[in-house]
């Protein structure tokens, strides 16, 4: 990006800032207080509407309370006469009340009248199933001792929410025990809307709450957390402020959304003043900027467009001995001296790093070099698997690399070792040693992938990288030299038992000598004399070859000592 370019975004900047900055003040100042008045006045609707939903109830909880406080109820429940109910609970009671069920109680819960009311033929008809199961589903069904309490709130019902009533039936005097309970049910038709309206100025609407209308027109839609708790919620095009109100029915489930919608006109007003306001900054910005961007252009710039070009051509063609005239300012002068410096800094830098990647290339060969042509196998495990490994491991192994690498040593590997340990067990210890920082030199036994065996002498070495810990593993291939040491130990046992054998042999000679020798002897005759000088001759032999025997016993105790050939286990 060019100067001039970069000074114009900061002088637009500048200017977006300060306008910023006058609508966060304006937005800090005036649209919270005005936001919070708002929804202080919108919670103060929601809580008019709720006090006239309130007072529906509570005409109908005083209507009810005065039918059940009364002795010709109190007698009926209790003999349950037949002119009770043609005196009383008539069409007229249902219209003139505005009420839609009754349903009376004995005292242990058994209903004894219930009816309901069709508005539109004038009709008593049977009361709905649903209230009764919510009443006794509440405990509001039957009657507890002497409680006066009036019971009153909303359930929800197929034909529509209903208010409903539930008080004592007491005598006349308010005295009790109670001996049942006397329900007033009244639907939340559009005419208690509409009291509703009228009594509160306002334009509540009400929904049920699985009704989708009651969110229209709403962004985000907000259920109120709870019943005291109305939600308040602005349009996406802040034109519209809506209040939503939560009533529950007696169980404490949602039975009806209570939604206030009122326009934003003093927010509107406002609006207008600040973009006013936006306007004029919008164009004393401008020109201010304008005059300030040619003033920097030809005090500043087209210095800085000369130096630019001569680095250019540094970069171009890498020649950082190179070196930027003074400028005619100290500023100037300072920065070509800082450039200079920096030029002379580089220059250094590219030579020592040429120099450096050289070095770091020889050294990557040599150590590709002695990995790949080294006489030993060489592993690099990671995580128990084989990571890397050199062209002699994979001779050792008999596999090519795609299957040595990143398969466990265990794969290639007996299961059980020379010395009768599994290797599963014997290799979770040498790992255990090594990771612990130890250097264990053992050996192990090899299983080509052609079955063949091969018997390496093992060193494992821990290090570290940033991917974690890594054991190198260095194993020479010891198995023509177990081979030789078997073959050594299996000759010195044959010569032992050839030895004793002979020995055996001797003692074997010498005793038929001795009885030839006592037979000559005792009969003598001319050719006792020759018989006796040929068993001494041949007992001279045997005495040769029992001192034979004594210098191989030297042999063989020499052999032990030193070479360890023919040692026996004890």
């Amino acid at each position: 990006m060019k100067i001039l370019t970069f000074i114009v975004l900061v002088t637009i900047c500048t200017a977006l800032a300060l306008v910023t900055g006058i609508f966060g003040a304006t937005h800090l100042l005036l649209d919270e207080n005005l936001e919070t008045s708002e929804t202080s006045a919108m919670v103060e609707d929601c809580t008019l509407v709720k006090h006239g939903l309130k007072a529906l109830q509570d005409d109908l909880a005083l209507l009810c309370q005065d039918y059940a406080t009364w002795d010709d109820t109190y007698a009926f429940v209790q003999s349950q006469e037949k002119s009770y109910l043609t005196s009383n609970m008539v069409p007229e009671t249902f219209s003139s009340s505005r009420l839609d069920t009754i349903l009376i109680f004995d005292a242990e819960g058994t209903l004894i009248y219930g009816a309901g009311y069709n508005r539109s033929n004038e009709s008593i008809v049977r009361p709905a199933p649903a209230l009764l199961t919510h009443l006794r589903a509440n405990n509001l069904a039957t009657a507890h001792g002497s409680s006066r309490e009036v019971a009153s709130g909303l359930v929800l019902l197929p034909q529509g929410p209903m208010m409903f009533s539930a008080a004592p039936v007491l005598r006349s005097s308010g005295d009790g025990p109670a001996k049942g309970m006397l329900v007033f049910g009244r639907f939340f038709t559009e005419d208690e809307i509409a009291r509703i309206r009228e009594v509160t100025g306002l334009p509540v609407v009400f929904f049920p709450p699985d009704d989708p209308a009651a969110f229209a027109g709403i962004a985000e839609p907000q259920l109120p957390d709870q019943e005291n708790t109305p939600a308040v919620i602005r349009s996406a095009d802040r034109s519209t402020i809506t209040g939503m109100t939560l009533f529950t029915d007696i169980a404490g489930r949602p039975a009806l959304f209570a939604r206030i919608d009122v326009p934003r006109d003093l927010y509107a007003s406002h609006l207008a003043v600040v973009s006013s306001l936006i306007g004029v900054i919008i164009a004393i910005s401008a020109g201010s900027g304008l005059l300030l961007v040619g003033i920097i252009y030809y005090s500043v710039i087209r210095r800085f467009e000369d130096i630019s070009r001569t680095v250019a051509a540094i970069r171009e063609d890498q020649d950082f001995s190179r070196r930027l005239p003074p400028g005619k300012t100290n500023e100037m002068t300072m920065l070509s001296a800082s450039v200079n410096d920096l030029l002379s800094f580089l220059e250094e830098y590219t030579a020592e790093k040429n120099r450096y990647e050289e070095e770091l290339k020889e050294s990557r060969e040599e150590y590709r070099q002695l990995f790949h042509s080294a006489n030993d196998a060489i592993y690099v495990i990671h995580q128990k698997r084989f990571s890397r490994c050199n062209q002699r491991a994979l001779q050792m192994l008999g596999c090519r690399r795609d299957e040595a690498i990143s398969r466990s040593p265990l794969d290639f590997a007996p299961e059980f070792q020379p010395d009768g340990r599994r290797s599963a067990e014997a290799i979770e210890e040498y790992y255990a040693m090594a990771c612990a920082g130890a250097s264990p030199t053992f050996e192990w036994r090899d299983q080509r992938s052609d079955g063949s065996y091969a018997d390496t002498e093992v060193t494992l070495t821990r290090f570290d990288l940033q991917s974690g810990p890594y054991l190198l593993a260095i194993a020479r291939d010891i198995t023509e030299k177990k081979q030789t040491e078997h073959l050594k130990a299996e000759a010195f046992a044959r010569i032992e038992q050839n030895l004793e054998q002979f020995a055996i042999l001797n003692d074997e000679i010498r005793n038929p000598l001795q009885v030839i020798l006592a037979v000559a002897e005792m009969n003598a005759c001319d050719d006792a004399e020759i018989v006796m000088q040929q068993v001494r001759c041949i007992n001279r032999l045997v005495d040769d070859l029992d001192a034979g025997y004594i210098e191989s016993d030297k042999v063989r105790e020499f052999l032990r000592k030193h070479y360890e050939i023919g040692e026996k286990e004890d």
